[in-house]
């Protein structure tokens, strides 16, 4: 088969579906990747799996020119008609669009799959109620719609974004790797290091895991607070540089900057995975963190509190509210090394059980045949 993964960027699609895009091209399909061409992103290309092929698109993947959109419509259904796949998965809003449009007219099997619902559904201000209007006219032709989450499930039905026999929930998120994130001994046997791994953005919780580092050093100043994950200041959302950096001198944080595999982060002895986001689909860092055996704090969201068994796994705080993200890193502060190895050893076993990303390559293969 030939089979068309086109996503916003190729951070994403090597971070979150790589799985999913190596199975299929382990087992003879031609594989084709699309996404824009991001210059900070050409450094992932080694990263691509054997037996893909990569098409960049010169397209701003946040930017908000109708006539770069249309190109970008354009440039997709001119590759559809021409590569002819037999299927197509569209990730994120703008694939999810046009690439949707673009795949319905060349008359293509085409999957959205909406990871999240993101900055186009926080406000009413004219340009998200046009992108909301636009998504909805965009995956009303999608084949298939999958979700991550329950919530945004019954968002797209109750609001007529497509219709329920077209919709399929994926009850484990896009999954993890249990082979390749696996437990580290005594995780958490030393003093707890607290880590958010995301994208550097006010909607991930940055604002609130600053106040809550501030207030909490006033007690433990050895405790340490570290920040792993791009920079993104393209997005509404992303935190301007001087204002990243003006926080790590103030010793509240430390900034590690982007790695491609953060496992050697994630397994550092003492860690403590949190994530005081604001919306989620299913958090691949959770899921990841979880599947490594950590114990974890998250905002009690849709996307997060599937990951988090309260008091047993790790603890749920209130997004928007560093006070209540403070009282849960001072909860997990006050338990023992063994009461944090256990919960972690929880966090395993939660993932074995819901989060096994074969369990998603095969409904994959159930979409699109094998």
């Amino acid at each position: 088969m030939k089979l068309i993964f086109s996503d916003n960027g190729m951070r994403a699609l090597l971070n979150f579906r790589i799985d999913v895009i190596r199975h299929f091209a382990a087992r003879g399909d031609e594989v084709i990747l699309i996404y824009p061409q991001c210059t900070h992103e050409t450094e992932r290309e080694r990263d691509i799996p054997a037996g893909c092929r990569t098409i960049a698109l010169p397209v701003n993947p946040t930017g908000r020119s109708i006539a770069e959109d249309i190109r970008y419509f354009r440039s997709l259904k001119r590759i559809y008609k021409s590569e002819r796949p037999d299927a197509i998965v569209h990730y994120s809003i703008k694939p999810n669009i046009y690439g949707t449009l673009a795949a319905r007219s060349a008359g293509i099997k085409n999957i959205a799959v909406v990871a999240g619902l993101g900055y186009a559904f926080t406000g009413n201000q004219p340009g998200k109620v046009i992108a909301r209007a636009m998504l909805r006219f965009g995956l009303r032709r999608a084949d298939t719609v999958i979700t991550l989450n329950t919530v945004i499930r019954d968002l797209l039905l109750s609001r007529h974004f497509v219709h329920s026999r077209r919709l399929l929930l994926l009850e484990g998120g896009e999954g993890v790797n249990l082979d390749k994130f696996r437990p580290e001994a005594n995780a958490a046997a030393a003093e707890p290091r607290f880590l958010l791994v995301a994208r550097v953005l006010f909607d991930k919780g940055y604002e609130e895991y600053v106040q809550a580092a501030s207030e909490i050093h006033k007690t433990y100043p050895d405790v340490h607070f570290d920040l792993l994950g791009p920079l993104d200041t393209e997005s509404p959302m992303g935190v301007p540089q001087e204002r990243l950096e003006e926080d790590v001198r103030s010793g509240h944080i430390r900034y590690l900057g982007y790695m491609t595999d953060p496992r050697t982060e994630i397994r550092r002895s003492g860690t403590v995975m949190v994530l005081p986001s604001w919306h989620e689909g299913l958090s691949r860092a959770l899921m990841e963190g979880v599947a490594m055996g950590l114990p974890v704090i998250a905002s009690d969201i849709p996307g997060c509190r599937e990951l988090v068994a309260e008091g047993i796994n790790g603890y749920l705080c209130r997004s928007h509210d560093a006070s209540s993200l403070r009282g849960a890193m001072s909860r997990m502060l006050s338990i023992s090394d063994e009461e944090r190895a256990e919960m972690g050893r929880q966090s395993r076993k939660l993932a074995e059980e819901r989060f096994d990303v074969q369990k998603v390559i095969e409904v994959y293969e159930s979409l699109i045949g094998k």
